[in-house]
């Protein structure tokens, strides 16, 4: 599978909300770059864009240098998920 960009809905805090999402794929794992498309969302994450890896999305939430709230990424980290293939190598380890 190659890079793949479209657009995907989550729950965060009972509200649906979208994100541009670019997914690419790196060995069994894949690097996901996210746009929020609702400004409300920027007073969680200021630039509105954040990145993470879906084999350690959770560890860098938790980390405290990161900017992105664990509850905001554990959401998004879903969706996208919802776009990987079944046939895909990646297993998730969550």
């Amino acid at each position: 599978m190659g890079n793949k960009v479209f657009t995907t809905e989550f729950r965060y805090k009972g509200t649906t909300y979208s994100a541009l999402i670019s997914l690419r794929p790196s060995g069994a794992d894949h690097s996901v770059y996210v746009q929020l498309n609702d400004s409300a969302l920027h007073q969680v994450v200021p630039d509105g864009e954040f990145h993470f890896r879906i084999s350690d999305g959770l560890r860098k939430a938790a980390d405290p240098r990161s900017n992105v709230n664990r509850e905001l990424l554990q959401a998004v980290r879903e969706a996208v998920l919802l776009h990987i293939k079944p046939s895909s190598q990646f297993s998730d380890p969550y």
